[in-house]
């Protein structure tokens, strides 16, 4: 199952640090979490940012 998901976030928050947060949430269930966006205007405002990651779940054993 995969799942989008954008986050706003401070200009100086790293996507290795969102990665991590991540797959530690999600657990085993998430086999792979990928970037596929950042976004800067003055939607998200001044000294924030938006970043959109593809989020796949998965488990071996069962359906989810």
């Amino acid at each position: 199952m995969a799942r989008d998901i954008a986050l706003i976030v401070d200009e100086d928050t790293t996507v290795g640090k969102l990665e991590e947060i991540i797959r530690s949430a999600g657990g085993a269930l998430v086999e792979k979490a990928e970037l596929f966006d950042v976004y800067h205007g003055k939607q998200v405002g001044e000294g924030r940012k938006s970043l959109a990651f593809n989020i796949l779940y998965r488990d071996k054993d069962k359906t989810l």
